[in-house]
Formats: C-alpha cells, structure tokens, sequence
C-alpha cells in the first residue's frame, strides 16, 4: 500500500468521523436553538485555519533571516543542485521554486508557500562541508517531493479537522455551562418538559465526550499523516535521483552526524561559495536532530557507531513514544526505507548497515528496556499522577460522606486532607529532579555520548562537552536561544530552555547570536527524545574572559517542589 493512498485514506477516515458527529448532532438535537452553532463554528476555524494558511508564508519570509538567490548564481555555483530542480520542475510542470538560504551552520531546509506554483525552497550553511554532490541532490529532491505533493495545501486541510472537533467539544460544553440545553423552556410542574431537558443535557454531554476523544484521535491521526507525507517525499527522492542510498546516507550525516571524510574534490568548509553551505530536512519541531561525526581509520562510517546511533530509535520503547507526537518518522525508520526501495526498486545493495543495531542495543539494555521504561515513566508522570489521584480519592470519600478523621489522624476535615495532595506532589518533584537533574558532571567527547543507549528524557548522562559554537539551533529564526556546538569529532544540539518563552526569547535575541564562532564548555545533561541533545546547566565561554551563562531550570523545579511542600504543609496546619 503506497504512502500517497495511505495518508489518503487516513484524511478520509477524519473527514468521514467529522461528518459523523455532525450528523449525530443534528440527528439527536433537531429542534435544539444551537443546532446551527457547531456547523458554524467548523465554517469559522476554516475561514481562520485558511486567514492561517494565506499569511503563514508572509510571517515565515518575516521572521527568519533568508537571503533569496536567483538561479544565474545558483547555476554559476552549484549547477547539480540548479540542474535538479529545472529538471523537476520541467517534468511535473510546477515553477521553479523561489531559492533562498539561511546563513548559519546548522544543517536544515524547508519548504513553503501557497502552491507549488508559489513555493519557496531554502537551505542553511553547513552543508557542503558534510554532504557530498549526490546527498545534497537528495536532499533537495525530498523538499522538491513536498512541492509537487501539495503538501502545504494537504497538512492545512488536514490540521483544520482536530480544531473543528475542539471547536463542537468547547459549544457543548459552554452550553452545558450556562444550561443553554433547549430551545423549549419547561413549564413549572411540567414533567414530559422537565425529562426532555434532561435528555437534551445527556445527549449534549455524551455528544461533547465524543468529540472531544475525536479530537484527540485526530490529532494523531494528522500526525500520522505528516510523517506518511515525509516518507513520500523521501520515495520521490529516491525515484527521482534514483539512487535512495544517497538520502539515506545523507540522513545519517545529518540526523546523527556520522561524517565520512570528504571526498576527492568535494567541496569543504574553506572552498565553499558564499551562500549556500548546507542543507537539512527536518522542521523546526526537530531541530535537535544531530547528533556526532565520527569516522574509522579508512575514513569510512563507522558502522559499530551508526548501529549504536540508530538503536535508540529502532528499539528503545521511549523512541515509539515520542514519535507518535512527531511530525516526522524516527530518521532510522527513514533509513531503512530507502535502503529496502534501494534493493528492491534499483537492485543496489543498502550503503547504510544498520544490521547490529539490536546487537549493540542488547549489549547495553538486555534483551528488553520496558522495564526501565516504565518505571522512568512513572517517575515523569508521578508528581501530577499523585495529586490528581488524591484530590479524585478525596472527592469520592466526600461525596460517599465518609469520616475522614477516621482515615488518620493527620487530618481533621476534607480540606485538611485535600491540601495534603501539595505535600505529595512536592515530595514527588523532589524525587524526579533527583533523577533527571543527577550531578556528577563528567568530560565527553560527542561520540561517547551518542554511543550510549541506555538514556532517555528522563534518564540523563551528566556530561561536560567542549567545542565551538556553529550556529543557532534553528537556524534563521532571531530568537532561537538554542545552538548547536560541534568538536573535532562531532556536532551536537544544546537545549537552552528555561521552561519560561520569556527568559528562552530574551536569551535568544540577546545573546545567542554573540555564542557563534565561540569556543565554549557546556555543563548538562545528554538526553535523547528521541533526538540527541544536551540540556544546558551552564554555558563556559573558553576565550580567556571567564564569562559564563547559567540555565536555573534545575533550581526552578527544587524550588516548585519545596514551594508545594511548604504551602501543602502551611495549608493543612491551618486548616
């Protein structure tokens, strides 16, 4: 079954589910006053998901730094590139893509417009000193692949069916609310009026219970959709370079930063033209997909490293979990797709041997991981699954009226026991950071730390990595307060979020850009989820000045957990 009636058939499948909520609704409340008012507010996100749709590519031109390049020069400087899109554009009968580039060293490229008449097609610096002619062919080709596929058109159409669904859920709710439940006003003493009303209510709350699971469904249905419309465009890559090999190999540059060295005549960092130096294919949602460079004697990949690398994504339970929350596939996923249309469509064996990645994961993890998934599960989701569980439990003791000093002494009423709930979450804060935030900083090259599996966003590595800052973290974007940092032996993602958009903007604008070109030593945690990156504790500048930037996200979240203690604990001797 192929990606195109896949993802087809899913955008049927949601549009087939709004159009039956909204027969349900009209069928069960007929006569109801509002029965127009989730029809029309559906009418209303659209006309907003377009009013989206018609400024997005306006506000994108806006907010990122591009600088637009005719194809004279782009012809004059790397004519494979120049040549491919003429091509493609020739042949699907599509205008040549507006072309720009961001200048910074980290690698990515992206696509959007209105059509595929209007696109725009961009790409950063740093590139050409990691991908060679042919990769960079296939990387362009995968964002030409958005192009022809409407995929800007697609995702808004299909991005429109979650909010309609939230849209229905937030009427009946509000309805409920202010007990706007029919248009007929029982009569005092009326009890056929009276059951009526009451039915309208049943029907509006199971209505709204509904469409609030739909939402839920359909939001991972369109991610669903996003990452089948990526594997597509990796298939149009392939068919139209025809050779696959060349975007997988170009994906384990980028996604994991496994470099070969260059070869004879390749372009590198010193002989690159001015503007265009590399590419990417991944959103802005997954900028942290790099990783390390790392290479054996003869200079080829080494294929020990790329197994650990890719393990993570095949095989840890962690890396399922949060793809089904991204809008693009695990980059091995991605891999050995097109190693498997490379053997099958142009009979050339795979360049990319993920063979021993479950060898290297059961070396690290054993046989299975779910046992550490589940417990570091349990420590993520603890301090909120506590307290919500002992407001539910105080509230079903209350309604069952039940004595509660008789549950213990400690509490002398139903608040007393309800505020507790503070305490716990506290004490449960406390834990998780313990875990998540461990000390015992010790120095890692970035190959150590991607050749490690047993991490995860919870589980972390303390680490101390030095190198020299390449460029933001998404590359063009003003106030990104994330970089990227690379050392002679590789490139990695440093994740400056405070976990506050204010201080993470204000770090982005003010000093961010001034890290580029610096040599620095980070202090943090490596995680992966399910990209690899490093969770910054301070940032050391190595220039003689001593300067340093601290991120107090640790000290944040011990202060959260001694606050709920502290008021949990003041509450309940009050009370």
């Amino acid at each position: 079954m192929g990606y195109k009636f896949r993802s087809t058939l899913t955008i049927g499948l949601l549009y087939g589910m709004l159009f039956v909520l909204i027969l349900a609704v009209d069928f069960f409340l007929p006569d109801d006053i509002y029965i127009f008012s989730p029809l029309m507010i559906a009418i209303l996100s659209c006309i907003g998901i377009f009013f989206q749709y018609l400024i997005s590519p306006l506000i994108i031109g806006w907010i990122y730094r591009i600088e637009w390049v005719d194809y004279n020069r782009l012809e004059q400087n790397d004519p494979h590139i120049a040549q491919l899109i003429q091509n493609v554009c020739q042949k699907y009968n599509f205008k040549l893509p507006k072309f720009g580039v961001i200048h910074g060293g980290t690698p990515n490229a992206f696509t959007y417009g209105w059509t595929r008449n209007s696109a725009r097609l961009v790409i950063t610096d740093g590139i050409l000193e990691l991908l060679n002619a042919e990769e960079q062919r296939a990387v362009v080709a995968h964002e030409l692949g958005h192009i022809e596929h409407n995929d800007f058109i697609v995702m808004t159409f299909v991005s429109a069916i979650p909010v309609m669904f939230y849209t229905i859920f937030r009427l009946l709710t509000n309805s409920y609310r202010y007990r706007r439940f029919t248009s007929v006003k029982p009569s005092r003493g009326s009890s056929d009026d009276n059951k009526y009303a009451q039915y309208i209510m049943l029907i509006k709350i199971g209505l709204a219970i509904v469409s609030y699971i739909m939402y839920i469904v359909g939001y991972f249905l369109s991610l669903f959709i996003s990452r089948l419309r990526e594997y597509y465009a990796d298939e149009f890559s392939g068919r139209e370079t025809a050779d696959p090999n060349s975007l997988a190999t170009a994906l384990v540059k980028i996604a994991y930063g496994i470099l070969q060295e260059p070869e004879k005549g390749q372009k590198t960092f010193n002989d690159k033209n001015q503007y265009v130096k590399a590419l990417g294919i991944f959103d802005k949602n997954s900028a942290k997909n790099l990783a390390y460079s790392a290479t054996n004697g003869s200079g080829k990949i080494d294929n020990t490293l790329l197994a650990r690398a890719c393990a993570w994504d095949l095989y840890q339970p962690w890396a399922k979990f949060a793809e089904i929350t991204s809008t693009h596939p695990l980059p091995a996923k991605r891999i050995k797709q097109l190693s498997y249309m490379s053997f099958k469509e142009f009979k050339k064996p795979p360049k990319v041997d993920l063979s021993q990645a479950k060898v290297e994961f059961e070396k690290q993890m054993g046989k299975s991981a779910l046992d550490e998934f589940f417990g570091e599960l349990l420590i993520y989701i603890m301090p909120k699954l506590i307290f919500w569980t002992w407001l539910i439990v105080g509230g079903i003791l209350f309604i069952a009226n039940f004595d509660i000093t008789t549950f213990s002494p400690l509490f002398n009423g139903y608040w007393s026991f309800m505020v507790f709930s503070l305490v716990l979450a506290g004490i449960f804060q406390l834990i998780q950071n313990a875990f998540k935030y461990k000390s015992g900083f010790k120095e890692h090259k970035i190959v150590d730390l991607i050749g490690t599996i047993k991490v995860s966003p919870i589980r972390p590595v303390p680490t101390i990595t030095k190198g020299f800052v390449i460029g933001r973290g998404v590359p063009g974007l003003f106030w990104s307060e994330d970089v990227v940092v690379r050392d002679e032996k590789g490139i990695m993602f440093i994740d400056y979020d405070f976990g506050i958009g204010f201080i993470n903007t204000l770090f982005g604008i003010f000093k961010a850009e001034k890290l580029k070109g610096k040599d620095v030593e980070i202090t943090g945690w490596y995680r992966r989820n399910p990209s690899p990156y490093i969770q910054v504790h301070k940032i050391k500048l190595l220039d003689g000045s001593g300067k340093s930037f601290g991120n107090y996200k640790r000290a944040f979240w011990q202060f959260v957990g001694i606050f709920l203690i502290a008021l949990g604990g003041i509450l309940w001797f009050l009370l």
